[in-house]
């Protein structure tokens, strides 16, 4: 079964999240400058053994030309770790 938990608000990211498996002694940590975000998604479906991690930025007004970009970082470590 596929299941979504957000946060924003109160629950908004702190500069950084994690998905942690203890069984296989591993935690993917996705770090991000919290200014930046609007909500973030943590996507489970346990039946086909995945998870997302997603990150939704600020609503921002752009003119023809201009840009915005949204920086983050991935680490592989283990649980103890962070």
């Amino acid at each position: 079964q596929e299941k979504d938990s957000w946060f924003s608000g109160d629950t908004a990211l702190n500069g950084a999240w994690a998905v942690v498996d203890d069984g296989a002694n591993v935690a993917i940590v996705n770090r991000v400058a919290s200014e930046a975000i609007d909500k973030a998604l943590l996507n489970f479906n346990g039946k086909t053994n995945r998870m997302n991690l997603e990150l939704f930025g600020k609503t921002t007004a752009l003119r023809p030309g201009e840009s915005v970009s949204l920086t983050h970082s991935y680490e592989v470590t283990t649980p103890d770790a962070i």
